[in-house]
């Protein structure tokens, strides 16, 4: 609906305006109205009065174009305003790379479909949300059309509006309010608020084409769209349908996403690297990163325990002791490989009980020449997926019909298809003893671990052959067969009627419903064919595996020993019995009914009308995710165990707003006024599987604000607001879950061996001991107890409280009449206290040697280990008193995340004789404060850090002369630095490793990235516009940095991963605009 419907047939009350303009939930009946030009109009002007979108004269208030941007500078709280004809001009064609790229988003790390798709992300694979001010997606509320949007993705931990649904050439522009607004929108919107508004003045038939091609091949973006729509007397209707096409982008198609290196410098003038050379390649050495190692037998040599001497070299210089544990990596010499040229080959066992190996096989990791040629990235792994393969289907529907002249009916439809393709690669293991273990008598050991048990018949496995000792056998290979696909199909409507009560006061009433219907599929490697080989002592051919359940099948002898199984060649009969797919499904709805009243109850003599909001909400969302039978029943071994999520939360809100114009025209006070907005939420929890509630009543959120304007170009405005929100339904409703971490490697385990190849530093090393960890650890036998699952009952509602204060000018000069400037400068402060999070059982252990706060780190208090338990305790163990036991997951509210900074926002338009305008625009924002807290009083400084730069900027310069338009953009990202974290972890940036000649110098300083581009628009007659164009012009890169264990980076392949850099390369695109 415009706004002139509302107010039909009366006179515009001014102060009604300004609450319209000021507070979007004043105006959720138009998402328009935070961008309004305010205009008065005698009746007799009439016929000049402006002419609004839909071909008709208003009474009093007309909404501006996006292209007006005007918001920034006039509206009472902090604002930017995203122009999708800009973000086009950049090369930009979908709402998540629009919205992602603003500053006020582009200073924290982003869920792109490239993280998404290679992490571990709520919404799943291949999902993009937005995340403003760094405080994540769930405490940013997304509206679309001034209403909230239900959350769409897959797996569990659904909560957020995936930005995929959207599809850009429908979006007339985005607001985004910059401070916390639950007070007007309800929960999540603690660190503002994203509006996508539509395009509702289409009259006649819109055809939109885009392409976007890289130079180099891989990434390619293309996309259709056509819209319908026609404006008539009474009303409107829109119908639009597009399809978005995503090629994928893999690691081997840019050279820099390739194998990673160390990157390591000699010294601090980082000019001459300290990398080793790989004599088979004559280059750098592949570093690899955790799980990329490959074709090694990983052997644990247990020979001391047995009074037998070691035959192997030592593992470490600083390990004094041979035999008790210690691991090596013994790695096969491939054709071409040719190791004997180059290291030595393992001592032959000249007694009992010393390791043999067949032929081939080499030792590597353990000095400088066998490190040098260690297998740390597979070939394959150039076919993984970085940015996925994703087709997008989308129909959109927008009407609105007048039934009288008070009283008007709408509505809105949206659907979107979205499937993704992921390519993916991983190590895949098992365990076991060789062929033969002593041919002797040996002492008694631990009775509770078979390998020290004299009365306990160890499994010899008949396919080891030539592996033989008192040794433990881990034989691992890589796998290419983890790929993962998703489809999502996403529904929402809207209904509703609104118009005009009696003298000035106005209503809408309105429901929504929106669901997301998520399948997700998964390769994985089954569980039951790995524990087959594992402590195998006979074949199982003839046998059947899994009998009577949906993975039942002939079970096949696999040779993990082999070299081609170890590459990840397999016959088909092998395949099939080893991998699967697993398929779950994940379903979300939210509907909700509002209802709102605004008015003007009386008048202020000496200032203007009051204007009031009164509202109430009722809300309820429901999530159902099932993961499919392998990872429901442990049988995925790249899955992770997970149970059913499902339950549903109700929410009941009341809500109201005030707007008090205080003074007008009074000496330095032109206009004062204030704004008030108060809530009351109720949030009642059900679980599905028990019924368990949990209500949480009473929450009240508020927010004030006071707007001064002093003169005609200068104002400051202010304002300072608490927010909330409840925890997501996955926080709640995870299934509670106990079971074995099988993959799970305590970071503690061959203290001697692992600080002395650089694996752990020395601050890791000395916690680990203080906390009585022998060196010698092996960290092997009974594996931990992981305990997770929902908080409901426990999780309390996480709070916020913001601030932010601006100035604004709006100078003009008489001897530049033709040029205007905008500057608006805004401050803001946003604390959020008790944040859910839930950790996992890697990070928490490593958490806790890692702190600077050990010993009084609480996530040591998240795990135990067997020594520290009463036997009475049902997590106690008879295993290693070392080892640890159980480690607690569950969803947890941690203590507090403060982000402060300043916003600067700069329009300047100069318009020339004739038809010639030139527009400078820019939005940075300077982050001066990014800290969190997991407990209180341990604040971790991540300002400047990777993925999160203290400057982030969008410059961009426009001249429009008759129908061209010709336009340059330039996107700053700022420097980065993460010396200090890693000097605090290892005493310096130089460091000696047993395995390098030289120290090796850590390079964590970015410098700023700078990407430009560059575009022409024609308008060729009254029907067509055709831009063509150039992103990242100079092809900038990720920024590189040093790849050592402890940098605090995350690294790959030769760059920086986080979503502030790009990682297609330069392109060029057209756009080509059809209108009828």
């Amino acid at each position: 609906m415009k706004i002139r419907t509302a107010l039909k047939g009366a006179t515009a009350p001014l102060a009604l305006s300004v609450i319209l303009a000021a507070n979007p939930v004043f105006a959720q009946d138009d998402p328009d109205a935070e961008e309004v030009l305010l205009t008065t109009v005698d009746e007799e002007d009439a016929g000049e009065r402006p002419v609004s979108a839909d071909g008709s004269s208003g009474t009093t208030i007309f909404v501006t174009g996006s292209r007006i941007r005007r918001d920034e500078f006039t509206a009472p709280a902090p604002l930017s305003v995203i122009d999708p004809q800009i973000a086009a001009r950049q090369g930009l064609n979908s709402t998540a790379d629009m919205v992602q790229g603003s500053p006020i988003a582009a200073g924290s790390s982003q869920v792109t479909s490239a993280i998404s798709s290679n992490f571990l992300t709520n919404g799943g694979t291949g999902a993009q949300t937005v995340s403003l001010r760094g405080l994540g997606a769930e405490r940013t509320l997304v509206l679309l059309n001034g209403r909230r949007a239900g959350p769409s993705g897959t797996r569990g931990g659904v909560s957020s509006f995936d930005l995929n649904v959207l599809p850009q050439s429908v979006v007339e522009r985005v607001d985004l309010l910059k401070d916390g607004a639950s007070s007007i929108y309800g929960s999540d919107a603690v660190a503002g608020v994203v509006n996508l508004i539509t395009k509702r003045d289409t009259d006649g038939v819109e055809f939109d084409f885009f392409g976007s091609v890289p130079f180099n091949e891989g990434g390619e973006q293309w996309s259709a769209a056509a819209t319908w729509g026609k404006t008539f007397d009474r009303g409107h209707i829109l119908i639009s349908g597009s399809y978005q096409r995503r090629n994928e982008l893999a690691r081997g198609d840019r050279d820099y996403l390739g194998c990673t290196e160390v990157y390591g410098f000699t010294d601090e003038t980082f000019s001459t690297r300290a990398d080793l050379i790989d004599p088979r390649t004559g280059e750098f050495q592949c570093a690899g990163q955790d799980g990329e190692t490959w074709g090694h037998v990983w052997t644990y040599d247990y020979t001391y325990f047995y009074g037998v001497n070691s035959n192997l070299p030592p593992a470490s210089s600083s390990d004094p002791q041979q035999g008790d544990g210690d691991v090596y990596l013994i790695q096969y010499s491939y054709p071409g490989d040719n190791l004997g040229q180059y290291i030595p080959g393992v001592p032959p066992a000249t007694q009992p009980g010393q390791i043999g190996v067949p032929a081939d096989w080499y030792i590597t990791g353990t000095t400088t020449a066998n490190s040098a040629v260690q297998n740390n990235f597979h070939p394959r792994r150039f076919n993984d997926t970085i940015i996925p393969e994703t087709d997008l289907y989308t129909i959109f529907l927008d009407a609105a019909y007048e039934i009288s002249d008070s009283v008007e009916f709408y509505v809105e439809g949206l659907y979107n298809k979205r499937k993704n393709y992921v390519n993916s690669s991983f190590q895949v293991y098992t365990f076991g003893y060789g062929e033969s273990f002593l041919d002797q008598d040996f002492p008694t050991g631990d009775p509770n671990f078979p390998i020290f048990n004299p009365n306990v018949d160890l499994p010899l496995d008949p396919l080891a052959e030539g592996w033989t000792g008192a040794a433990l056998f881990s034989p691992t290979g890589f796998t290419d067969y983890l790929d993962s696909q998703v489809e999502v199909d996403y529904y929402r409507a809207v209904a509703g009627i609104r118009g005009d009560i009696l003298n000035g006061w106005s209503y809408d009433l309105y429901g929504q419903y929106s669901k997301s219907d998520g399948t997700y599929r998964n390769q994985t490697a089954l569980q039951d064919a790995l524990d087959v080989g594992t402590f195998r002592s006979s074949s199982c051919e003839g046998t059947i595996v899994s009998p009577g359940t949906p993975i039942e099948r002939p079970c096949v002898d696999i040779d993990w020993y082999s070299p081609r199984i170890m590459f990840g060649d397999y016959t088909q009969e092998e395949f099939e019995f080893l991998y699967g797919w697993d398929e779950g499904n994940t379903k979300y709805t939210q509907k909700y009914v509002e209802a709102i009243v605004t008015g003007e109850p009386f008048t202020l003599p000496w200032s203007g009308p009051v204007g009031i909001a009164l509202g109430a909400t009722i809300r309820e969302d429901t999530i159902n995710d099932t993961p499919g039978y392998l990872q429901l029943n442990s049988l995925g071994f790249h899955l992770v165990n997970a149970g059913i999520t499902a339950g549903k939360s109700v929410t009941k809100e009341a809500f109201g707003e005030i707007s008090i114009p205080l003074i007008e025209d009074v000496p330095m006070i032109r206009s004062l006024n204030f704004t008030g907005a108060a809530r009351l939420t109720n949030v009642t929890a059900t679980r599905a599987s028990d019924s368990f509630s949990d209500t949480d009543n009473g929450n009240w959120t508020y927010k004030l604000g006071l707007d001064w304007e002093v003169t005609n170009f200068l104002r400051f405005r202010g304002t300072y607001g608490t927010s909330f929100r409840a925890p997501a339904l996955f926080e709640q409703f995870l299934a509670d879950q106990v079971g074995g971490l099988n993959n799970f490697r305590d970071p503690c385990s061959q203290l001697d061996i692992n600080l002395g190849q650089g694996n752990i530093t020395q601050q890791f090393y000395d916690n680990c001991v203080a906390d009585g960890v022998a060196t010698n650890l092996v960290g092997t036998g009974i594996q931990p107890v992981g305990v997770s699952g929902g908080g409901i009952g426990v999780l309390d509602p996480e709070t916020s409280k913001a601030w932010t204060v601006s100035a604004i000018l709006t100078p003009k000069f008489d001897f530049l009449p033709n040029t205007s400037f905008n500057f608006a400068v805004d401050y803001f402060d946003i604390e959020v206290n008790g944040e859910i999070a839930q950790l996992s059982a890697s990070s928490i252990v490593f958490g806790c040697y890692d702190s600077d706060f050990f010993p009084n780190e609480p996530l040591c208090d998240q795990f135990d280990r067997v020594g520290d338990l009463d036997p009475s305790d049902p997590f106690f163990n008879e295993g290693n008193p070392d080892n640890i036991a159980v480690i607690r997951q569950s969803f947890l509210n941690v203590n507090s995340q403060i982000n402060r900074g300043i916003d600067f926002t700069t329009r300047i338009v100069h318009d020339f004789p004739g038809d010639t305008t030139l527009t400078f625009q820019a939005q940075m924002t300077w982050q001066t404060d990014d800290r969190i807290a997991l407990f209180e009083g341990q604040f971790e400084d991540d300002n400047g850090e990777s993925g999160e730069p203290i400057f982030v900027g969008d410059f961009n310069l426009q001249l429009d002369t008759g129908p061209w338009n010709f336009f340059y953009g330039l996107d700053v990202i700022g420097g980065t630095d993460d010396r200090e974290d890693y000097i605090d972890r290892v005493g310096g940036l130089c460091r000696d490793f047993e395995t390098f000649d030289t120290p090796v110098c850590a390079k964590l300083t970015a410098d700023a990235r700078f990407y430009h581009s560059a575009a022409i628009t024609r308008e060729v007659g009254e029907h067509m516009r055709v831009t063509v164009g150039m992103s990242n012009i100079l092809d900038t890169k990720p920024p590189r940095l040093t790849e050592l264990v402890g940098n605090g980076v995350t690294n790959l392949g030769k760059g920086v991963l986080t979503s502030q850099y790009d990682l297609r390369g330069r392109r060029a695109f057209v756009n080509l605009n059809f209108r009828y």
